[in-house]
């Protein structure tokens, strides 16, 4: 199975940001990590590939009141050969511009 998770930094207006929290968590597969009362906020999105990862972004972009969405850090990889730690849980590889680029997407 592959996983995509992507950190996005969300802004809005003050104002609209219990709102805007709202609708991001109202998404199965979108969650606000963190807050910040000038409007910004840390949010993870899950996907099962890039071009699905890209897709949500774009729907948190489109959402109203949102003034940014940006992805900032963004990570993929199939969960059967991802490395086992220490504790015997799956570790993930950080994609860098270089394998972003290997997608056709650059950020």
């Amino acid at each position: 199975m592959r996983m995509a998770v992507s950190g996005v930094l969300v802004t809005c207006s003050p104002a609209d940001l219990t709102q805007t929290t709202d609708l991001v968590d109202s998404r199965s597969w979108a969650s606000v990590h963190y807050c910040e009362p000038d409007g910004r906020m840390i949010i993870t999105i899950e996907a099962e590939d890039t071009d699905q990862s890209m897709e949500r972004l774009e729907e948190i972009q489109r959402l109203p009141k949102v003034t940014l969405a940006e992805m900032i850090a963004y990570c993929c990889e199939d969960e059967s050969h991802a490395p086992l730690d220490e504790s015997g849980l799956r570790t993930a590889k950080a994609l860098d511009q270089k394998d972003l680029e290997s997608t056709g997407r650059t950020g």
